[in-house]
């Protein structure tokens, strides 16, 4: 399990260096590049009369512990081919400037599923996403979060629509913090 928050209303997104500017211009929106997989949630939840309230073809993800955001990495080919390495960057966000409701779910779920859909054709990545959908819960307040957090083995936050640039406080490139004059 990972440490508790040290400050229980940031939040982490990973993205590459080359969308900072555009994420805290336009802030942090859904991808367009989405797999089945989310598609197949939504029927699976209602299948087995789950109320899974979010789209997640329509959501952003975020990470509650700084350690998880530091601990993924983006490798690009063309960036690794130009010497850049791997640049990723982290952006903080204000979870209370956040208006959508907040969702708590356990990525380690999903990640199951995405490989046993590519590996198996049994059906068994139906199970798992029934245990992701029935994992989501409803963030209701932040003092709790942390230990709704304890919960799972690798928690992720949801939020339906995005996250607009008023709820981004920063942004860790490397070594360096940049921080958005307030």
């Amino acid at each position: 399990m990972h440490r508790p928050l040290r400050d229980n209303s940031l939040l982490y997104h990973t993205t590459r260096v080359g969308n900072v500017s555009d994420i805290m211009a336009e802030g942090i929106i859904p991808s367009d590049s989405r797999n089945d997989l989310e598609k197949i949630l939504s029927g699976v939840a209602a299948e087995h009369g789950i109320t899974y309230p979010i789209n997640r073809w329509q959501c952003v993800f975020l990470y509650p512990l700084f350690s998880q955001a530091i601990g993924y990495r983006t490798f690009d080919k063309e960036e690794l081919e130009q010497g850049l390495g791997c640049r990723t960057a982290v952006i903080l966000v204000d979870a209370g400037r956040i208006e959508q409701n907040l969702y708590l779910g356990d990525f380690t779920l999903f990640t199951e599923a995405q490989v046993l859909i590519y590996k198996t054709d049994d059906g068994s990545h139906e199970k798992v996403l029934r245990e992701y959908a029935e994992s989501l819960t409803q963030v209701g307040s932040l003092e709790n979060l942390s230990e709704m957090c304890s919960q799972f083995d690798y928690p992720e936050i949801v939020v339906e629509g995005g996250v607009d640039p008023a709820a981004i406080v920063g942004c860790v490139l490397d070594d360096q913090y940049l921080t958005r004059l307030l």
